[in-house]
């Protein structure tokens, strides 16, 4: 049984947009400020990102230091998955939502801690 929450995390230069339950939220792409969030989170969850051509990289360096599990998805197959839901729109807040049932669907495998971010 999976008792782990999954965090739909889409990232940008600048900020965070993180859709956990029926909220998204924005949050700083800052190294301290990603830590301090990180922090906040129930010991339980498994963040979920696009990989963004290196944004995602600070992110993704502060899970593997928390011993927080993260998956890094294809955006192309995000969207495509998306666009079959019937999901058109694209904003950061909605690219964050689906990317927890994507996750599901494509069968991401977990970023190992210390591995370098492979993009498919």
């Amino acid at each position: 049984m999976n008792n782990l929450s999954y965090i739909g995390v889409d990232v940008s230069k600048a900020h965070l947009d993180v859709a956990a339950e029926l909220t998204v939220e924005r949050q700083s792409n800052h190294p301290a400020a990603i830590a301090a969030w990180l922090k906040k989170l129930p010991p339980d969850c498994h963040l979920v990102v696009e990989a963004t051509g290196g944004y995602e990289r600070p992110l993704v360096r502060a899970c593997h230091r928390a011993g927080r599990p993260i998956s890094v998805l294809n955006p192309a197959r995000v969207r495509h998955f998306a666009r079959a839901r019937g999901n058109l729109a694209k904003t950061d807040a909605l690219d964050a939502v689906v990317l927890h049932p994507a996750h599901q669907r494509l069968g991401a495998c977990r970023v190992a801690s210390g591995a370098p971010v492979l993009r498919v």
